[in-house]
């Protein structure tokens, strides 16, 4: 039997862009399962057109595109029957019939996380139940309902917020300006954000009597202030916040270098993408896509953990500055 968690987002079905159904890190503990942010997802809802369909007798397969990228998604009408929340849903051989390419279609289904034939990790849904939207504006409904949720739920913490868990890392977030209505608290360091090491955080009060409060909690007896603070860092580099790094000037330390993911530091790199893809392109009618400059930002050194949000964020005020053209909402061009 494999580990099971309390996160109240394991109940649900999480509402999701596909773009981070494939590039949010597989769960340590939990099989088919993906980490958002610390919180384990193994069931989700999409939105999106129907751009391939296969139907068998036994079940369809269908491929949906939301905009930000494309799930294949398994429907077996005979199990997904059994489930007993859709007693009363339409007939869904019936449903089946009705899938039409070009339809836009609500999929609830559990994430499938293998290795396909030619040993690639590959992610897809199996069906719980299926919806064929009648309303056009579902599409853009479900986009705000993502955008929401992700803002005020899935990019919060898991821990409760009475917790010296919660404490801990809401110091040190605010410390290193992630919650920009906390500036005052800064008093380590610089707008230039160096890097830092575990010992530098300690140096904050804030940050101190945070770390101070969690390693009396009996589960962490037995720890440190620089191992609980080091643990944390850790995990801000998993979901893509700080960048770990080897500074020129610090050669001889030997305590881990962190830096925290500014506009500083992606921007550039952002620019160079779209510049060096776009001259590939055999026709300069479009852009390059957001989830291919993300695709290409995360080979690069020390980015392997970026997540989307930053990448949007990046490519957003790059527009605003007037140092790259938005062709739609997802393709860009380097203003010449």
């Amino acid at each position: 039997m494999q580990p099971t968690s309390s996160d109240p987002l394991t109940l649900v079905y999480a509402k999701l862009f596909i773009t981070l159904i494939h590039y949010s890190p597989p769960s340590q503990n939990l099989n088919h399962t993906i980490d958002l942010n610390g919180h384990p997802i193994s069931k989700v809802e999409v939105t999106g057109i129907v751009v391939e369909l296969r139907h068998y007798a036994e079940k369809s397969i269908l491929t949906i595109d939301d905009s930000t990228g494309s799930l294949v998604c398994n429907f077996w009408p005979a199990t997904t029957a059994q489930f007993p929340q859709l007693k009363n849903a339409p007939n869904l051989h019936a449903l089946q019939e009705s899938i039409e390419l070009g339809c836009l279609v609500t999929v609830y289904g559990k994430l499938h996380i293998f290795t396909d034939k030619s040993y690639q990790p590959t992610r897809e849904l199996n069906a719980h139940h299926l919806k064929i939207e009648d309303d056009e504006h579902a599409e853009m409904l479900h986009w705000l309902e993502c955008i929401h949720l992700y803002d005020n739920v899935y990019s919060k913490n898991p821990p409760f917020e009475n917790s010296s868990q919660f404490k801990l890392s809401k110091a040190i977030k605010d410390l290193l300006q992630f919650n920009p209505t906390t500036k005052d608290s800064l008093d380590l360091l610089p707008p230039s954000q160096p890097v830092f090491t575990a010992d530098d955080l300690l140096k904050n009060k804030d940050v101190a009597a945070a770390v101070e409060e969690h390693i009396k909690e009996p589960q962490n007896k037995h720890s440190t202030k620089e191992i609980e603070i080091t643990k944390f860092l850790n995990n801000l580099v998993q979901n893509g916040d700080l960048l770990s790094v080897q500074d020129e000037t610090c050669q001889n330390s030997n305590k881990p270098l962190y830096k925290v993911v500014s506009f500083e530091i992606l921007g550039p790199k952002v620019m160079e993408v779209i510049r060096s893809e776009y001259e590939k392109l055999p026709i300069k009618l479009y852009g390059v896509r957001d989830s291919h400059i993300f695709k290409i930002l995360r080979t690069q050194d020390n980015l392997s953990h970026l997540k989307m949000n930053h990448v949007i964020l990046c490519l957003n005020e790059l527009v605003l500055l007037g140092l790259i053209y938005a062709l739609s909402d997802s393709e860009f061009k380097v203003v010449s």
